[in-house]
């Protein structure tokens, strides 16, 4: 279940094996003990003698108590006086006096003095091995013996880090022998922070009270927030052991929710906070203006709201009134009182705590605004603060503000605004398009100049559902006698409607005219729609730089819909490259982030379903690759208008992962027509090379040809022409010249592809020479991305039925190593690799390593 330290473990045993000490640092339910009992089970195999001893706080004060406990050494009733410690000593000694012996100990830290004493003189004596376990910052706890502490052995350290949230699925399916669907497992990985003991105790104690259930499918599900009182006693193991003033300090930071670092200083002591953050108990995340402090593990922030206490409460309360003053409205400060969404650890974690808790605030406020008064701008500020949270309620909230506006108050730029939201929410929520589009004309009339927001509105909506208008640049058309805002909506439904088609000369004049309107690039989906442009074009490297660099922007400014959108564009960069890699790691900032909102745009929502489904397919979890599929069918999801929006994707891997590609190439081909029917030419064109690269059919690639001819814009989908061209003729030099455009347009795992069939044809060809070529060329364009692994098998099952484990074996074993070898390369056992490659047989159905071999041959398309 270990999954996270695989590579660790082996690199820990080796050091045991040559006499080394490790030590094993962590947080409480990080892993520690797991970590101790797996590396103790791989010594015990290997013909080690262990002995495992365990740290007991409440016996921290007797003296030789962890040695005495029964099933240690036994070494007698009484342990008391000198003539103990000697009789104790030479138990120890008889105990690991062996070959091949060594010395466990868990919870090092709540280990007596004595007995660490004694182990340390066996130790030096015997140069017997130690591996211990302790708390992180356990040096800055309680023990206040700084002799005792330069006493403790270094050597090989592991940090036990927490569980990243495709880890913590993979360890929770094993758990519960089936999947978690997306919604639950964020939800654990959000109040556990990664960290596997919490999150298996989250699980035990949800199943128990039926918040988790299984499906008709078998696929475990949410019912609730997760939250059980029966988590209390574990929660309480984190701060038993601090002293009350610290503890009090560690509650007044969980009731207020993250603040930034100056008034965390108001509120806590700096001694305090520096003690705390020492510990694992907080953190600092950086953003653009504060850096702000979080509690962590997020369960004690649940615990610490939901304590009982009154009296405490208040009295605490009252501290933070009293030390912030008027820094901060109360009501904004205390909201935190009451139990919030959930947050998590970890970078991109920590991202969607603290996006959350200004979720929290920004509704807390655009609430207490709307009760005092019901006008249109009033009930825009409450309703976009509603879209930005996953809770069940929101919807019903802002139905209600829909119909309580007063209408007869504000000025005509919130009326206008909260028609096109409304607009919007019909079609893209309540699936009611020609409502929404009635809606939109009906009032374009009634507020002037901002009436064109509802023009701007009506193009996006058609575009994204049905079909761009033909009329669309009249619709669009723009004035600098505008305001900038209505200018802005405008430009922003031009470029949709240009990256689209194709049309990115005017997309780059659209997006140049918003930079002038808007210098401090506020408007993300702009941003998002040049990073496709810049992809069409060819520009793969801008794009990414570009993209990765706003992605950063956006946490920084807490944007949570930024960081959605940005990513999934970025996951189609990742994805172009064929670094399948940094497309899963992708897949995970969408996923830390949580659950789809209430109100996000459907396009949005298809793009994000896309993502993780895909990489959910790569790894081949196919009931919950299905899960996504169902739950995106079940909204009536429609497929948006740029390319990865198309359910096309996500159900045509499913199928590859069936071994069924011809049934695989025809959802391809059929989703790509109808989206170049309806003018969304990037896309549709995209899927139908990809359909024709499954399956190669020659009637299929003459159409699709003549329809490149009408978007000459787009340098990839050019690029892409001549390889499926080559792939289809079996031409090795056009491949070649498919091959270099490919590179040039930073599609380098298709490249790779190219250069491979390009070599193999030009060998079964017997010219050699040409065979060089093509070889050295891949190896220079391989050359260009540094040591970025590429996916070079594309729609092959492989990638989906694999590990990535299994798949780096796999590679190594086809390309002719031996398990010693292997294990060498990649820091595993022996045994652990004869245990992948017998895996790796069975699942992918082979005899033999030769047949692997030739496995990858014929799943590369040579």
């Amino acid at each position: 279940m270990d999954i996270q330290h695989g590579d660790t473990l082996a690199l820990a045993a080796e050091t045991v094996r040559a006499g080394g000490r490790v030590e094993v640092v962590g947080s409480h339910g990080s892993g520690k003990s797991t970590f101790l009992k797996n590396l103790n089970d791989i010594l015990r195999d290997g013909g080690w003698s262990t002995l495992f001893i365990r740290g007991i706080a409440s016996l921290k004060q007797f003296p030789l108590a962890a040695l005495n406990f029964p099933g240690v050494l036994d070494a007698g009733d009484e342990v008391r006086g000198i003539a103990s410690i000697h009789q104790v000593t030479f138990a120890l000694q008889a105990k690991v006096s062996g070959p091949n012996s060594v010395i466990f100990i868990d919870d090092w830290n709540e280990l007596d003095e004595a007995s660490w004493g004694i182990i340390d003189s066996v130790h030096r004596a015997l140069s017997v091995p130690v591996v211990f376990s302790h708390l992180r910052g356990a040096r800055a706890s309680s023990i206040s013996d700084e002799s005792y502490l330069s006493r403790v052995p270094t050597g090989y350290v592991v940090e036990m880090r927490s569980l990243r949230i495709d880890e913590l699925g993979a360890v929770l399916k094993t758990h519960l022998n089936s999947p978690i669907e997306r919604g639950a497992l964020s939800r654990v990985y959000a109040m556990t922070g990664g960290h596997i003991g919490l999150a298996l105790a989250l699980v035990k104690a949800a199943r128990r009270e039926n918040q988790l259930v299984q499906d008709s499918y078998g696929v475990w599900t949410s019912t609730d927030d997760l939250w059980s009182s029966g988590l209390t006693s574990m929660l309480e193991t984190y701060v038993s052991d601090l002293p009350t003033h610290v503890r009090d300090s560690l509650e007044v930071l969980a009731s207020v929710g993250t603040v930034d670092l100056d008034t965390a200083r108001k509120l806590v002591e700096v001694e305090v906070l520096e003690l705390l953050e020492e510990r694992g108990l907080t953190t600092i995340l950086s953003g653009s203006v504060h850096d702000w402090v979080m509690v962590i593990p997020p369960l004690l922030v649940e615990y610490f709201r939901r304590a009982p206490a009154s009296t405490r409460k208040d009295r605490l309360n009252r501290h933070i009134l009293e030390r912030i003053g008027e820094v901060e409205p109360a009501a904004v400060v205390l909201a935190g009182n009451s139990p919030l969404a959930p947050i998590v650890d970890g970078r991109e974690a920590l991202f969607a705590a603290l996006a959350r808790e200004q979720v929290r605030t920004r509704i807390t406020v655009a609430s207490a605004d709307w009760v005092v008064s019901q006008t249109p701008r009033n009930a825009v500020g409450y309703i976009t603060a509603l879209m930005q949270s996953p809770q069940a309620d929101s919807e019903v909230l802002v139905e209600q503000v829909f119909r309580d506006t007063d209408f007869s108050t504000g000025e005509i730029e919130s009326h206008a605004e909260l028609i096109v939201l409304h607009a919007n929410w019909l079609a893209h929520v309540q699936g009611k398009v020609d409502d929404a589009l009635e809606l939109l004309r009906t009032e374009r009339n009634s507020f002037g100049d901002f009436g064109r927001l509802l023009d701007a509105a009506e193009v996006t909506i058609l575009t994204n559902l049905v079909r761009a208008p033909s009329d669309s640049l009249k619709k669009l058309k723009v004035t600098h006698d505008l305001p900038v805002k209505v200018q802005l909506a405008l430009l922003e439904a031009q470029m949709l409607i240009f990256v689209t088609s194709c049309r990115f000369n005017e997309a780059h004049q659209a997006f140049e005219r918003i930079r002038v309107l808007d210098p401090l690039q506020e408007q993300i989906k702009p941003r998002v729609l040049y990073g496709f442009m810049l992809l069409g074009e060819g520009r793969h490297a801008e794009a990414l730089h570009l993209l990765t660099h706003w992605l950063e922007e956006a946490r920084k400014q807490v944007d949570i819909q930024g960081v959605r959108s940005l990513a999934c564009a970025l996951a189609l960069c990742h994805s172009q490259s064929g670094d399948h890699f940094a497309l899963d790691r992708l897949a995970e900032v969408v996923a830390a982030v949580g659950g789809h909102t209430s109100f996000p745009s459907n396009p949005q929502v298809a793009t994000v379903s896309v993502t993780t489904s895909v990489v959910a397919a790569r790894r081949g979890d196919t009931l919950l690759t299905e899960r996504f599929v169902r739950e995106a069918q079940r909204q009536g999801i429609a497929d948006g208008p740029l390319p990865a929006q198309s359910l096309a994707w996500p159900i045509a891997q499913l199928m590859i992962l069936q071994g069924e590609l011809e049934h695989a190439a025809e959802e391809l081909w059929r989703s790509g027509e109808k989206l170049w029917a309806r003018e969304a030419r990037y896309a549709g064109m995209l899927e139908m090379f990809v359909s024709i690269e499954i399956h190669p059919n020659a009637e299929r690639l003459d159409k699709v040809n003549q329809l490149l001819k009408l978007v000459p814009e787009n340098v990839s989908l050019q690029a892409q022409g001549v390889y499926v061209t080559a792939l289809v003729k079996k031409d090795p030099e056009s491949m070649l010249r498919g091959a270099e455009a490919l590179v040039d347009t930073g599609r380098f795992g298709l490249a790779a592809s190219a250069y491979a069939m390009a070599e193999a044809w030009f060998e079964n060809a017997g010219n050699a020479a040409r065979a060089t070529d093509a070889h050295e060329a891949g190896n220079r364009a391989r050359s260009r991305i540094g040591s970025s692994a590429l996916d070079v098998s594309r729609f092959s099952a492989l990638p989906a039925v694999l590990s990535r484990r299994e798949e780096q074996v796999a590679r190594l074993v086809a390309y002719g190593l031996t398990n010693r070898e292997i294990a060498t390369e990649l820091y595993l056992s022996a045994r652990t690799v004869e245990g992948h490659v017998r895996r790796i047989f069975r699942k992918l159905k082979l005899k033999n390593r030769r047949a692997l071999e030739e496995y990858f041959t014929d799943q590369s398309g040579i």
